[in-house]
């Protein structure tokens, strides 16, 4: 197995305000009015706005990635035709129905992974051994979802070991050190900050719900 390389990691910018339990609980009080965004263009913009907090939190967003994924959900949907037909190409009919619900659930399924991306943090600690467990296990994993090294369909185990060896090679303990320091405090503006988000996801329902 090739020596895994070690990749400069962009500035989180959102460490220097936001406690990182706080941004937890931040990206959990989001999920309620992300699901119930019922139409198309509030799931769109939803993910927008996710996709630039993970931005800010110095993620990388693998565009072709989320793309491939909507367009694969979208296909499946579409062997089973349902509601109005839009168009017919052989044995496939392209229904609204059937489109719409596709292109749903590909953008539920990459808002929610955009979530986790600005929501898990390498400093976020639970108390207690099966926290710090549980801490560690979210950082793998938003470490993958980051794409630090590419997986290989061919070898996914051994790809995936070698993502897992740049987030934290064997023995070092220095990078969850360093991220869990008081530096990660947060400030009063994180308050702002979360109340934009907030405001971006809960907002359109609200006025909803109030038309």
């Amino acid at each position: 197995m090739k020596k895994p390389v070690k990749k400069k990691r962009r500035p989180d910018r959102l460490a220097r305000i936001m406690n990182p339990t706080v941004r937890f609980w931040t990206g959990v009080s989001l999920i309620p009015g992300f699901f119930m965004g019922a139409s198309l263009e509030l799931l769109l913009l939803h993910c927008m706005v996710f996709a630039v907090a993970v931005v800010l939190a110095g993620k990388r967003i693998r565009f072709f990635y989320y793309a491939m994924m909507i367009f694969s959900i979208t296909l499946f949907h579409l062997l089973n035709p349902v509601g109005r037909v839009l168009l017919e190409i052989g044995p496939l009919t392209l229904t609204a129905g059937a489109l719409e619900q596709g292109l749903s659930k590909g953008f539920t399924l990459s808002g929610l992974v955009l979530l986790s991306l600005f929501s898990v943090t390498p400093a976020l600690r639970f108390p207690g051994r099966l926290g710090g467990m549980l801490a560690r296990t979210m950082y793998y994993f938003e470490e993958i979802l980051n794409g630090r090294g590419h997986l290989e369909v061919k070898n996914i185990i051994g790809s995936m070991d070698t993502v897992l060896m740049q987030a934290l090679p064997p023995g070092d303990e220095t990078v969850l050190e360093t991220h869990s320091s008081s530096a990660f405090r947060g400030t009063l503006l994180q308050f702002p900050f979360i109340i934009l988000l907030e405001g971006l996801v809960w907002g359109p329902l609200i006025l909803q719900l109030a038309a």
